[in-house]
């Protein structure tokens, strides 16, 4: 008879409160249940096992005499030394017929399921699947005993890995660790570790070593990162010749010299500096002739590069995604941009308060291709979204909250040319009328997130009309809109059972519960 996997017992995601109470032995059984399950349960994994179930041979685990009757996992299951040995035969059975990428699936599955809870305990079986597994997410596993992490990343002297997430691990990926284990990663190709080396030591050092013998890296993402400065960053750039993403968000001691070193790649397609102390400077390093530039994404808001330094990047023609929110952008920036950028996509100008109705008609008439817009607090009317109505017809992405002087007209001309908004932000217009409101609920039909904050004339009306019109909308926030009733929400909400409202106080109503307040 086939074993039956229930979900295993926890403590929100996190194992339940009564393994503080089992022994050592017990706890090792609890986390082989967990890859057991995982290996005969979950569809990324279970492709090979199938067959073998097809042809006969037993993969699924027995506890009783009885056909058809399906057992579950609890606590008391773990206690029995028979179960224990039937799942180590077949997860070694198993093991032999899952590919290298399902060996990664499951040791990265249940990582994250268990937040690396016992893996110490189960060496063997962790070490099996890390020596072979090309794809590794160990991203916030706070629970994995530090021995374990190591041994996993020391498993074998060459480890096939291509793709290594260790994100937000806090303490346990410590800079020492790095440097001793990024030898035995030759092939490695992404390596994720935002939010990470926060632990005292070398940081600069440790990543400097990574560079030195990881030369096959694509993508490495150092976001938040706060130890880490310039020469890591200008050994990451001055060696890895394939780089093509690299992300530096918020690493708040990178300067523009981080940048002075002559580019190893020739293939860097996406930079994030969000949030990092560079200025023009950093833009004329990387458009230094030496340099075969061509960014595809740049990400800069919050740094202290303007508009024009943008602007005289070379490569533009490839400049798909562009966020230069908070910086100092005029109009003849976008005008030098669009003119070059005509594949551009996504553009972010929020807060950008020099951008007028001029910068944005050259833009939008220059970039027709623009599906993601944001005007966030920019100076522009009724005539900048004429403009984006008449010529942007493919954009999906539209936020104008704070644009305070854009009137009914502007939005009409909105709903009448850009059909495919799935997503449009008109916080805080104060010029906006109800009926101007109207014709958005009642004409835009594929909007899957609705944000009408601060619009003080939102009434009922409009929740009668977006229920029966907009039967896509996931989510809506209508804070600070005084005027619809909780009866018009809870019929919102019960007409469209996977939208989320957020009312007057940033509650969340889902269906007739009220479930939570908004973060923002």
């Amino acid at each position: 008879m086939s074993f039956g996997f229930s979900e295993l017992p926890t403590e929100g995601e996190r194992g339940p409160p009564s393994l503080a109470n089992l022994c050592v032995g017990e706890i090792s059984n609890y986390v082989r249940l967990w890859f057991a399950s995982k290996i005969l349960d979950d569809p990324k994994i279970r492709t090979g096992a199938a067959e073998k179930e097809e042809e006969g041979e037993g993969f699924f685990l027995s506890d009783s005499d009885e056909e058809g009757e399906d057992i579950e996992i609890d606590t008391l299951t773990l206690r029995t030394p028979q179960l224990a040995a039937e799942i180590d035969e077949t997860f070694e059975e198993l093991a032999m017929i899952l590919t290298s990428e399902q060996k990664g699936n499951l040791l990265s599955i249940v990582a994250q399921k268990s937040q690396g809870f016992g893996f110490e305990h189960c060496e063997a079986w962790v070490n099996a699947l890390a020596a072979e597994a090309e794809t590794l997410d160990l991203s916030a596993c706070s629970k994995l005993d530090a021995r374990a992490l190591r041994a996993m990343l020391h498993c074998a002297p060459s480890l096939p890995l291509v793709s290594l997430n260790l994100s937000k691990c806090g303490n346990l990926f410590t800079p020492a660790l790095l440097a001793e284990s990024a030898p035995h990663w030759p092939h490695l190709q992404e390596l994720r570790l935002s939010g990470g080396l926060v632990a005292p030591g070398p940081a600069d050092a440790a990543l400097m070593r990574v560079a030195a013998v990881c030369h096959r890296l694509r993508l490495l993402d150092l976001a938040a990162c706060n130890a880490l400065g310039d020469p890591a960053i200008r050994e990451i750039l001055g060696r890895c010749s394939e780089l093509e993403v690299l992300d530096i968000s918020r690493c708040v001691k990178v300067t523009d010299e981080a940048f002075s070193t002559p580019l190893a790649s020739s293939s860097l397609k996406v930079l994030h500096l969000v949030g990092c102390r560079v200025s023009d400077t950093s833009m004329r390093y990387l458009g230094a002739s030496g340099n075969r530039v061509a960014l595809e994404e740049l990400h800069a808001l919050g740094t202290f590069i303007s508009g024009a330094a943008i602007s005289a990047l070379p490569g533009l023609d490839k400049l798909r995604w562009l966020d230069v929110g908070e910086l100092e952008v005029h109009d003849r920036d976008l005008d030098l941009i669009s003119g070059t950028a005509r594949a551009l996509t996504t553009l972010d100008l929020s807060w950008c308060d020099l951008v007028t109705d001029s910068g944005i008609h050259t833009l939008s008439s220059s970039c027709n291709g623009l599906t993601s817009l944001n005007l966030r607090k920019c100076q522009v009317s009724d005539a900048a979204l004429e403009a984006v109505g008449q010529y942007c017809s493919s954009l999906q992405r539209l936020g104008i909250a704070l644009c305070e002087q854009i009137s009914d007209r502007g939005v009409q001309a909105v709903c009448e040319g850009c059909r495919e908004l799935q997503v449009l932000d008109v916080s805080w217009c104060s010029q906006l009328s109800g009926e101007g409101l109207l014709t958005v609920v009642s004409t835009l039909s594929k909007l899957a997130s609705l944000s009408l904050q601060g619009c003080k004339p939102v009434e009922n009306r409009h929740l009668q009309v977006a229920q029966e019109v907009l039967t896509d909308l996931r989510q809506l926030s209508i804070a600070w809109c005084n005027l619809p009733s909780s009866e018009a929400i809870s019929a919102l909400t019960a007409a469209l059972p996977k939208l989320s409202v957020y009312d007057y106080y940033h509650i969340r109503h889902d269906g007739s519960l009220v479930t939570e307040v908004n973060p923002t």
